[in-house]
């Protein structure tokens, strides 16, 4: 017999939000025939120290929608992989790049649990702020923004979120 508990609590517990800027995404299309390509460019990306902050892809009609976000200070050499890799034989299409920004947290049991990123995707919309991509890996949700709305995304997710509070102890002389 397989038991499941679920709970929710009015104030959804995190252990504290993450600021990434400074980034860039590319956003290309790929034809599903080529995914190993895509694989190879990102081996050798990471083989030469290209570190990569996020991925995440969806299928569409056309293959395969890949999107990376990078420091900006690598965008030069993303570009010179992707168009030495993918982009050499005409396989990939669409491509473009934005600059943004990404904010991530995680909380206790958030893989055991539904509604964190729609809550999370509410809050943002509730303060005006537009996601360019939300992603989630097991415990943790990546919010992609625009450049310049991390922190008002940050402002906006504390007032659904619970955040943990540093006390300081005062020791008795």
């Amino acid at each position: 017999m397989e038991i499941t508990a679920t709970y929710w609590e009015a104030r959804i517990k995190t252990y504290g939000f993450h600021r990434v800027t400074d980034l860039c995404l590319f956003e290309f299309t790929l034809d599903s025939f080529h995914i190993s390509t895509l694989g190879h460019a990102l081996c050798q990306m990471g083989e030469e120290g290209i570190p990569l902050v996020l991925a995440y892809s969806s299928g569409t009609s056309q293959g395969l929608a890949a999107r990376l976000v990078v420091p900006r200070l690598f965008e030069g050499p993303v570009r010179d992989r992707l168009n030495e890799k993918i982009y050499s034989g005409g396989e990939a299409v669409g491509s473009r790049v934005l600059p943004v920004e990404v904010v991530f947290f995680y909380g206790p049991h958030f893989g055991e649990r539904y509604g964190i990123a729609e809550a999370a995707l509410r809050a943002l919309e509730g303060g005006g702020i537009h996601t360019t991509a939300a992603a989630c890996s097991v415990s943790c949700v990546y919010l992609v923004l625009p450049e310049g709305q991390s922190e008002e995304a940050v402002r906006a997710l504390s007032e659904t979120f619970e955040v943990p509070r540093a006390f300081s102890r005062k020791s008795g002389g």
